[in-house]
């Protein structure tokens, strides 16, 4: 197994970050330890590359990992001073794409798969089977594996994976459900 994010260098991470129109670029890494799960990572501006904030936190799993770097990263911005009276949903991360870590895994896993080889199509469709087989609730999962059928000419389970990801996309964040409707 490749580790396709590993083997590119920061500078063309930074590129990528900047041709998407990104003010900001995260890297980390995460380990599962005895105390839970470790997640450090680095915010990049993109202009520059300087840090702009770096944190190290210890979750009960992956997904409070996550809620908690989103805390301190909240209390860095100082966003409730400058707000007024906007109103900021958080929700816990295992509410953005899947709650199933294993699902998440195979999702990523095929989404990198394709994109580190377009050849690859075969084995990122095997993975993505595998992300909604793990959660058939994921409307994610089934966006992308819609995708790659796309990208492999499989228009009659492109059009169902679609269909399924559209009919779970209500109970995504308002960014997930512009990613799939659109």
């Amino acid at each position: 197994n490749v580790d396709f994010l590993s083997e590119i260098p920061f500078a063309t991470k930074l590129k990528i970050a900047q041709e998407n129109y990104s003010d900001y670029l995260i890297v980390g890494e995460f380990d599962e330890t005895a105390e839970g799960t470790k997640l450090a990572v680095k915010v990049h501006n993109t202009q520059n590359g300087q840090i702009f904030f770096e944190q190290e936190v210890t979750g009960t799993d992956l997904y409070d990992a996550v809620d908690l770097l989103t805390v301190a990263l909240d209390e860095h911005l100082y966003l409730k001073d400058n707000l007024g009276t906007l109103e900021v949903v958080d929700l816990p991360a295992s509410d953005l794409v899947t709650a199933k870590p294993e699902a998440l895994k195979s999702l990523i896993d095929g989404t990198t798969t394709l994109i580190a080889d377009v050849r690859n199509a075969p084995a990122a469709v095997a993975q993505l089977e595998k992300s909604v087989e793990l959660d058939p609730n994921c409307g994610m999962c089934y966006s992308q594996l819609g995708r790659v059928y796309f990208s492999a000419s499989e228009e009659v389970k492109m059009r169902e994976a679609t269909e399924k990801s559209v009919a779970l996309a209500g109970a995504l964040p308002e960014r997930q459900r512009l990613f799939i409707n659109y």
